[in-house]
């Protein structure tokens, strides 16, 4: 098993050195079989590369990635301590860099990058390879910013007040300490506003101007008195050390405002993204950020059902990027492609692709405002980590749709193996009996007696009943899953439905006792008045299956402003606290069933998906005094002008 500090981490650079370690690094990492990052550094002097080192740049960024690297932008002042920062938090055992040219006051005083690293580097190894031949100075040799006309006009602008300054302060009497001061303070401001040149620029006008004006033989830079050469050689270095120090402090605040930006930037992305649900939404606020960010369209392509890759919601936008050929490529290779990348570069956008640990799941695409526009390595920084959000949260997306898909399966996969068992015994015991009754019946032949014949075949007759009834309720279950009934209403007494309910009710009573509570004045009720009689039916059968032969079952109705309320109540042993909502999911069975009462269990379910796509409720609760109570509502509306149009009379009992 691999372990952490084998990941290797290449530095790499404008210079074409870094093309070399490039190399380097993925042929050491194939040979080990270890991970390996690429980091480039930005620091105030990489900020000022030129055009041309920038692109060189960027295409070492793209070789590392085409070469099978992941990279990263570091940002700081100090190249080699933000390399062995990043080393040590993610636990890099070997770090290879190129062996360049490097120029300037710090690589003398200080030593080059690859001194620093090799005397901090502690347990960390450190490869160097050989640097390539350079015809050319490295862009990054010198460090310096071009020339800036407004930093430097601020440095002589500055030198001047401060000369202006120092005048008024030597009229005074002040001395010439107190007048060199006012110089510091221009350095200051130059380096600041201006930068690192200006600053030193200010330093030296400074030294030059207080020369001149205010150190004795004035106008002439020559020196009359040896104490002013101490005065004016402590000013220069005075003068150049807090430029200096003033020029890092504003690297120092750019690149802190430069992260911050980037940090703001990814949490509203963040934020967005967990505020939507399914991929057309997160697509969709991904969008509106990225493109506030880059003031640019914005467009996410993931694969669809048949694995072609395309936009990730409907309607596509208008204005995004389309270009699926170099977004296709961006998918299928994992790397970027488009505008600025080795792949496709003349297209009108930039396509980077969504990874997470599992695999690219999609593609960012980003149209740039302008060739190039996209191609510094902090945008590209920006839209990887971007990328890498999104991806995160559509994969977030696709594993809860599977999640819910796998328990909906489950849950599918438990109901049909209750069905198939309640079903099965519930099919096969009236069958038996029926068997098992007609072969008796031929057994005996014409010698049977009539008692006995009629007795056999009563029972028969109840089988056939109760398996018509199970079939029956299994057919409206089906009915009802499906989603597709709708009820036909029409203005209904309500006694009249009851009664045909009762009607078909007798064998199942056999004389017992069942009171109905019916106002006299109750309205017509708008129904589907088959549906309401099986609801009723199973109500009522429920009723006289858990209660006890010598107990009443009452039907109470009631008429409010907006609905009528139904209810069927009995003596049995009622229902357990958590059973007042159990009883009525498909295939529960009561716990508590009087004598040999039996059923599938899909009666009451049957009833609340009736009752419920008449816009009404059902409950159950249990009965003040013994027993349980099944109340539903109806709503009621406003009857029609003629009411006799909708009544069709009433339902005869069977």
């Amino acid at each position: 098993m691999e372990s952490g500090t084998d990941r290797l981490l290449v530095c790499i650079g404008p210079s074409p050195t870094s093309a070399k370690v490039i190399r380097t690094a993925a042929r050491m990492a194939a040979s080990l079989g270890v991970p390996w990052t690429a980091a480039s550094v930005e620091t105030g002097r990489t900020r000022a590369l030129s055009a041309g080192a920038r692109d060189a740049l960027l295409e070492n960024i793209t070789l590392a990635e085409r070469s099978g690297a992941e990279t990263v932008t570091l940002s700081g002042y100090d190249v080699a301590d933000e390399i062995l920062a990043y080393a040590r938090a993610h636990s890099v055992g070997r770090i290879i860099i190129g062996k360049s040219r490097e120029r300037g006051w710090e690589a003398l005083v200080r030593g080059t990058i690859v001194d620093r690293l090799l005397r901090a580097s502690g347990d960390i190894d450190i490869y160097v390879v050989q640097g390539a031949a350079e015809p050319r100075p490295a862009p990054q040799a010198s460090g310096r910013r071009r020339p800036d006309r407004r930093g430097y006009l601020i440095a002589l602008a500055a030198v001047i007040a401060a000369s202006l300054v120092a005048w008024l302060l030597h009229r005074a009497g002040l001395s010439e300490a107190n007048q060199s001061v006012v110089f510091i303070l221009a350095v200051i401001a130059a380096a600041i506003w201006g930068g690192l040149g200006p600053g030193i620029a200010a330093a030296v006008l400074s030294v030059l101007a207080f020369d001149y004006f205010f150190v004795p033989p004035y106008l002439t830079l020559a020196v009359g008195d040896v104490q002013y050469v101490v005065t004016l050689l402590v000013l220069a270095v005075v003068a150049l050390l807090v430029g200096t120090l003033a020029a890092r402090l504003r690297r120092q605040v750019e690149t802190a405002r430069m992260r911050e930006r980037r940090l703001e930037s990814l949490y509203r992305l963040s934020e967005a993204l967990s505020g939507a649900s399914g991929v057309s939404a997160l697509a969709l606020a991904a969008e509106r950020e990225l493109a506030g960010i880059f003031e640019s369209p914005v467009a996410v392509y993931v694969p669809g059902e048949d694995g072609a890759l395309g936009l990730a919601r409907a309607p596509e936008p208008q204005s995004g990027p389309r270009e699926p050929e170099a977004a296709a490529w961006a998918f299928a290779n994992g790397m970027v492609a488009g505008d600025g990348a080795g792949a496709f570069p003349s297209a009108g956008a930039l396509y980077v692709p969504m990874g997470t640990a599992h695999g690219t799941i999609g593609v960012l695409a980003v149209k740039s405002p302008r060739a190039g526009a996209l191609a510094s390595p902090e945008n590209r920084q920006l839209l990887a980590t971007a990328a890498t959000q999104i991806a995160t949260a559509i994969e977030r997306e696709f594993l809860a749709v599977r999640t819910r898909a796998s328990a909906l399966e489950a849950e599918t996969e438990r109901m049909r193996s209750s069905l198939l068992s309640s079903v099965s015994h519930d099919l096969r015991t009236p069958l038996a009996v029926i068997a098992g009754t007609t072969g008796t019946l031929l057994g005996l032949g014409e010698g049977a007696d009539p008692s006995t014949r009629q007795q056999l075949l009563t029972e028969v007759s109840e089988e056939s009943d109760r398996l018509a009834r199970l079939v029956e309720n299994l057919l409206a279950m089906t009915r009802l899953d499906s989603g597709r009934i709708t009820p036909a209403k029409e203005w209904f007494p309500l006694e009249d439905v009851i009664g045909s309910a009762l009607g078909r009710l007798k064998k199942q009573a056999r004389g017992r006792k069942i009171d109905k509570h019916i106002p006299a004045d109750l309205p017509p009720v708008p129904l589907d008045g088959v549906m309401i009689e099986q609801v009723l039916f199973n109500l009522v059968d429920n009723a006289l299956k858990y209660s006890p032969v010598d107990a009443p079952v009452e039907i109470s109705v009631s008429a409010g402003a907006d609905e009528v309320v139904i209810e069927v109540a009995d003596r049995g042993p009622g229902l357990a606290a958590n059973e007042t909502r159990a009883v009525f999911e498909k295939l529960y069975r009561g716990t508590a069933a009087a004598g040999n009462a039996r059923g599938a269990g899909l009666g009451l379910a049957i009833a609340q998906a009736i009752v419920q796509v008449h816009g009404g409720r059902i409950w159950a609760a249990n009965r003040p005094g013994g027993g349980a109570v099944f109340t539903f509502t109806l709503p009621l509306g406003a009857p029609p002008a003629d009411l006799g149009a909708f009544d069709d009379g009433p339902l005869e009992e069977e």
